[in-house]
């Protein structure tokens, strides 16, 4: 996964942690996952070409909505002998099943939007209905609040 044509370039975990916008305390699960192995030097953490290339995987695998498993499982399978064609199928098949689970949740986004939308329409033609007096005089509470709190 490290790019062998550039040099080495070695940071500390603060800095990782501002170059990738994550936290320390990020990093530092993805490395108890397994998923990261930067090297020690004491008790500081040293993060190199290959784990810099991991954490961008981590981070777009957390974009595509992967579980940590499902990354874990993607690294797992990284063979150099093989081209990387079992990492690649197995990579297939779990952005294939994250793709149908993303389509579902669209698509039931888009149902609860639909709804929204039909209700505040129905609201708003109540109220275009509704005397001006009772619209004014409306008292102003959230949801949940007692009905004496609306009226200071």
């Amino acid at each position: 996964m490290a790019n062998l044509r550039q040099p080495e370039r070695i940071q500390a975990i603060g800095e990782i942690c501002r170059e990738y916008a994550v936290t320390s305390r990020a990093v530092r699960f993805y490395e108890e996952m397994g998923l990261l192995e930067p090297r020690r030097q004491g008790t500081v953490r040293l993060f190199g070409n290959r784990e810099r290339a991991r954490l961008r995987l981590i981070l777009a695998g957390k974009r595509m909505r992967l579980s940590i498993r499902d990354i874990a499982d993607i690294f797992a399978l990284r063979d150099e002998g093989d081209g990387n064609a079992i990492q690649s199928r197995a990579a297939l098949d779990i952005f294939r099943r994250q793709l149908n689970v993303l389509a579902r949740q669209r698509e039931d986004l888009d149902e609860a939007v639909e709804v929204l939308q039909q209700s505040c329409e129905a609201l708003e033609e109540q109220l275009r209905h509704a005397p001006a007096e009772v619209d004014a005089a409306a008292p102003r509470r959230r949801p949940g609040e007692p009905a004496s709190a609306g009226a200071r």
